[in-house]
């Protein structure tokens, strides 16, 4: 990782000489923590459960994994952006006002990411504002299950994420920490009127898909128009197909991973294999992501 490559740097011998490696205790810890994740998810089978080990892998794919502080406020965060969806359904027997605050809701998050918010948030922000009201076209009562699905899934991801990082803590030297705070300073954003273009450019890209699903009350189809928001923002595809192409084909080989295991399982249907997988793959994945290699960003 980039922003962590000074950190590892000087704290390496420090690590070394108790037999600990930085980026080995990252990897265990990123499998340890997914595989519980899976088995408290799968096990339990709560609605939308699934979610919750892709959010503790994303948590645990940062190189400091995750503090208890960063875990509620970005369990608030997602709250709030949850509790402000629901509201909007109440709007959609007035249609100009549901759309007009469904655009700048996207619009100003759009805008918050070009600013520098996490990427994470701003992903989990896109989902309930565009998930949360197209449900409630259905069923108010639906668009609510959801909600409070999501939040029970955020809360238990952040509750393992946050326990395997207690548990398992980053190797770090000691006095190293003006050197970690100088690595990770955050990158020069680009001028404003880029980022308000970014933006505006990122919105209109979803809008016919907003208001063609919403109109054609496309459902079953939700999945397309959370990730055409979601890619829109994405700061690679605006680079073109160079910029985006790492996702696509980093896309390509979770997908083959997973057919892989699929076909595994169906030849030994049992749910302690399934957790043995999963651990195998996110050891080696996690191996990559802390690699600090060109391909890392192909495994996280």
């Amino acid at each position: 990782m980039p922003t962590d490559a000074a950190a590892l740097g000087t704290a390496r011998p420090y690590v070394r000489a108790r037999g600990w490696d930085p980026a080995a205790v990252r990897a265990t810890r990123y499998a340890i923590g997914i595989t519980a994740a899976c088995a408290i998810a799968l096990g339990a089978a709560w609605p939308m459960s699934f979610l919750t080990p892709v959010l503790v892998a994303t948590f645990l794919g940062q190189p400091k994994g995750l503090t208890l502080k960063a875990g509620v406020a970005f369990f608030a965060m997602v709250a709030v952006a949850c509790a402000a969806s629901f509201g909007v359904t109440l709007l959609l027997d007035y249609p100009a006002a549901f759309f007009l605050i469904s655009v700048l809701g996207l619009f100003l998050i759009q805008a918050r990411s070009q600013a520098g918010m996490a990427p994470m948030l701003a992903t989990w922000l896109t989902i309930a504002l565009l998930l949360i009201p197209f449900l409630g076209v259905q069923s108010t009562l639906l668009a609510l299950t959801v909600a409070q699905a999501l939040l029970f899934g955020i809360a238990v991801a952040v509750l393992i994420a946050w326990l395997t990082c207690v548990a398992i803590p980053d190797p770090t030297e000691p006095g190293s920490g003006s050197a970690a705070k100088a690595a990770a300073a955050p990158p020069a954003l680009p001028p404003a009127d880029v980022r308000f273009r970014n933006a505006l450019r990122s919105t209109l890209v979803v809008l016919p898909l907003f208001f063609y699903f919403h109109a054609a009350e496309l459902l079953s189809d939700a999945l397309i128009l959370i990730f055409a928001g979601l890619l829109s923002g994405n700061p690679a595809f605006s680079q073109g197909f160079k910029g985006g192409s790492v996702m696509l084909l980093a896309n390509a080989l979770g997908g083959a991973v997973a057919i892989v295991l699929y076909n595994l399982l169906i030849l030994a249907p049992s749910f302690a294999f399934l957790l043995l997988a999963i651990s195998t793959v996110a050891l080696i994945f996690g191996g990559r992501v802390f690699s600090g290699t060109k391909t890392a960003p192909l495994f996280a």
